[in-house]
């Protein structure tokens, strides 16, 4: 209450006095208008509605500038985060030259100015942004364009972002946050790769000695081998198990040799799927074989393989067949 009583006086005082030059040509009905913003300013700042208290002394200043109201506008924008333009509030009224007849209200704002901006200075973030190598990009931060790069830039706390772009490279984008007191943050977009630049690439090794460079001819005929040698597996292992599950029936029925006629059936059976596995197994192999030698020897000349296995009753064939 002391403070805004204080307050209300020197603005009386300051506003009401003829002989300050910053009034000298102000009409009373300015005066008043402007002196009843001003106490309705420091009563909202008083009341902690800094917006509306910053709005009251804007206004007043443009009917009838004062140092008081400057100085209100400065602490009103500190509060509320907006420390850039507080400091320069404060600057303003911290180099307003003074005339010789000035109220001692305005040297006394003038004076808490100073102070306050000098506890002030040092809390204002700030960030410097370096693009090295690159006279050509265009820089913005919050959207407005850098004239100066390389030099720390005061910002506000809080999240600010910073955009560079220039010709034939794609745009850069960062983010920064900060605080209140935090030290000088530099930024450093570097150099982007051109748009459709490509790091060099090394050649390709060179292949093995003998192995005709990147020629890749012989990779599908030794897939097609191993293929074969695949299947041959399966078939085999299949009828393997198939021929020792009728053998051990076999046994189980036929404890003593010879074998009764009615169970020569499954006898004839189990020796077929036994054949057939053998030769799968085979022919398995055969064509495994095939594809490791198409694959590490690779030929030079058209390679073909074939295999075939033919099972009758009571026997089986395989032919294999590759050729250089």
């Amino acid at each position: 209450m002391r403070r805004i009583v204080a307050f209300l006086c020197a603005s009386t005082l300051v506003l009401g006095t003829a002989g300050a030059a910053a009034q000298a040509d102000a009409s009373e009905q300015e005066r008043k208008a402007a002196r009843a913003l001003a106490d309705k300013g420091l009563e909202l700042f008083e009341a902690g509605h800094y917006e509306e208290a910053l709005d009251r002394f804007q206004r007043a200043e443009t009917v009838i500038h004062a140092p008081t109201h400057l100085l209100y506008m400065a602490r009103a924008l500190r509060r509320l985060g907006q420390l850039v333009e507080a400091r320069e509030r404060y600057a303003r009224v911290a180099a307003e030259q003074l005339p010789e007849a000035a109220p001692k209200a305005f040297r006394q704002a003038q004076t808490t100015a100073r102070s306050e901006l000098a506890e002030l200075t040092p809390r204002v973030p700030a960030v410097r942004i370096v693009v090295h190598g690159r006279t050509d990009a265009e820089v913005k931060l919050d959207g407005v364009v850098v004239t100066t790069l390389d030099a720390p830039i005061p910002l506000d706390p809080g999240t600010h972002r910073i955009e560079a772009a220039w010709k034939g490279h794609d745009p850069l984008t960062r983010t920064v946050v900060l605080t209140e007191g935090a030290p000088l943050q530099t930024v450093d977009l570097g150099e982007e790769p051109t748009i459709g630049e490509r790091p060099e690439m090394p050649p390709p090794a060179p292949g093995p000695v003998g192995t005709g460079g990147g020629d890749t001819s012989h990779i599908v005929p030794a897939v097609v081998a191993f293929g074969v040698g695949a299947v041959g597996v399966g078939v085999g292992t299949v009828t393997g198990i198939l021929a020792f599950g009728k053998a051990s029936d076999l046994k189980d029925k036929c404890p003593e040799n010879p074998c009764p006629s009615e169970n020569q059936p499954l006898a004839d059976s189990s020796r077929t799927l036994g054949t057939v596995s053998t030769v799968a197994f085979i022919a398995g192999g055969l064509g495994i074989g095939t594809g490791l030698v198409l694959l590490f020897l690779k030929p030079g000349a058209k390679t073909t393989s074939s295999t075939g296995v033919r099972v009758g009753p009571g026997w089986a064939a395989l032919r294999g067949d590759v050729r250089w």
